[in-house]
């Protein structure tokens, strides 16, 4: 499926007198979008955050800002639209609920908080702005504390071990609301993935628990020490992998050996094939996610014994060289998020290091613990951990603010580097910002919010 991109942003009434018509442009990766304070920069990164990737934190922002509809027109011709309904929720249903009576009660004050004013429709659009599909959120509700949470959550659901067989709370029936829209999404060819790096980003999370063994209560975590610990994993999970191949490989070669297998190879071709494979080694050697090996074929003429051992060799080339497959994607990502903030930390000489055991900083001899960074470093490092680890591949990320606490220079590079990580993973930004120096020399990504007074 061809990956679905944002065209145009529209937006009415928007805090009650601002309407927009954002156009954003064909090929450029990047849209700038900058406005004075209070002209809803935020709220619009908040708003599509919300209509593309629903979800109840995202929700219980956007619920109380007043606007008359917004849509995301996208590029497979579709229209996805949220439109505020006023005064015109009729709650009265859920007092005929089939649900137990502290079910309905709960649901009753639920939706009175967020629906008995002002209602929420969803809607999506086809080519000819036809609706093919339309919910209301009250109506939905409704349906959610009618029916046991066991029915639309998966057993893979976070909530899900807490839920089994018991009544549960409002925030996890309100995530059939979302479940809905987010079918509706797919069902259209509409569904786009999207992370958003918010303004606060280096403020600590709140952090559900995932297991009731767990925590009793949700719990506080400092974004850098997730970060940290999610690079770790992920370079754990790969050389796990590569392990795994290689036992694999060493398993099968005897038997490959005695069936001839591979052993078609003249000896250019096997040098060829021996020598990306034995710069791939390097490459992970080097920036530590594999321990480094000799090279068994260094200081031998290798066109001079390949007519009695080239059997073996190739043989060997073959069951091996597939065994670094596991290990590219997180070298691509840790090589660029090495070079990305070595280069922007190089006047304090601190450095990323990589290892089989996961990532630290140094500085010369010295390990630099991630909760000493100034806010600037702090932040840099959040923000290019997410663009490069945390991203949805084909997806939109939304950025509030890249310039918070950072240096000129750095702003200056922002988008260079910006720029090489969307063309690696195919992703689509858009940008809120009040700083020229990040814009640079980029002014073909700034978009005319097409703004009106309304």
């Amino acid at each position: 499926m061809d990956k679905v991109r944002i065209c145009r942003i529209q937006v009415r009434n928007l805090f009650g007198n601002i309407n927009y018509d954002i156009d954003l442009g064909e090929g450029n990766p990047i849209a700038i979008i900058t406005a004075p304070n209070g002209r809803g920069k935020t709220t619009m990164l908040n708003l599509i955050s919300f209509i593309l990737n629903p979800a109840y934190d995202t929700f219980s922002v956007i619920r109380g800002i007043p606007f008359d509809d917004f849509r995301c027109i996208l590029s497979n011709g579709w229209t996805v639209e949220l439109k505020q309904i006023q005064n015109g929720t009729d709650i009265s249903a859920l007092k005929k609920s089939q649900a137990p009576r502290p079910i309905r009660e709960q649901a009753l004050m639920r939706a009175r908080m967020y629906f008995e004013n002002t209602d929420f429709e969803f809607i999506i659009l086809n080519g000819e702005k036809r609706k093919q599909h339309s919910m209301l959120y009250s109506e939905i509700l409704r349906d959610a504390f009618s029916m046991d949470p066991a029915e639309y959550l998966d057993e893979n659901d976070d909530d899900f071990p807490y839920y089994r067989g018991q009544s549960t709370s409002h925030a996890t029936r309100l995530k059939y609301i979302w479940k809905m829209q987010k079918q509706f999404l797919e069902d259209s060819g509409c569904s786009v993935p999207v992370n958003f790096i918010k303004a606060d980003r280096i403020q600590p999370v709140i952090v559900p628990p995932r297991r009731m063994r767990d925590y009793d209560e949700p719990h506080q975590e400092s974004p850098l020490k997730m970060a940290s610990e999610s690079i770790s994993e992920s370079i754990k999970a790969a050389t796990e992998r590569y392990n795994e191949a290689v036992s694999q490989a060493k398993d099968r070669l005897p038997q490959m050996f005695l069936d001839g297998e591979g052993s078609n190879l003249d000896c250019d071709e096997f040098m060829d094939g021996w020598a990306v494979y034995r710069q791939e080694l390097n490459q992970f050697q080097e920036i530590g996610l594999i321990t480094p090996t000799e090279d068994f074929t260094l200081g031998k003429d290798i066109s001079k014994v390949y007519k009695e051992k080239g059997t073996f060799l190739s043989t060997y080339l073959s069951a091996f060289k597939d065994t670094t497959v596991s290990l590219k994607d997180i070298y691509n990502r840790l090589n660029l998020f090495k070079q990305t903030l070595d280069e922007r930390n190089a006047i304090t000489g601190k450095k990323v290091v990589f290892g089989r055991d996961g990532f630290s900083l140094s500085a010369g001899d010295r390990d630099i613990k991630l909760d000493t960074l100034s806010s600037g470093e702090k932040h840099d490092f959040i923000m290019f951990y997410n663009l490069i680890f945390n991203i949805s591949a084909n997806g939109l990320v939304l950025i509030d603010e890249p310039e918070i606490s950072l240096h000129i220079e750095w702003q200056e590079t922002y988008l260079d580097k910006l720029i090489a990580i969307c063309e690696m993973n195919g992703l689509q930004a858009i940008i809120a910002t009040h700083s020229p120096n990040i814009v640079s020399s980029h002014y073909d990504f700034l978009v005319d919010k097409g703004e009106t007074d309304g």
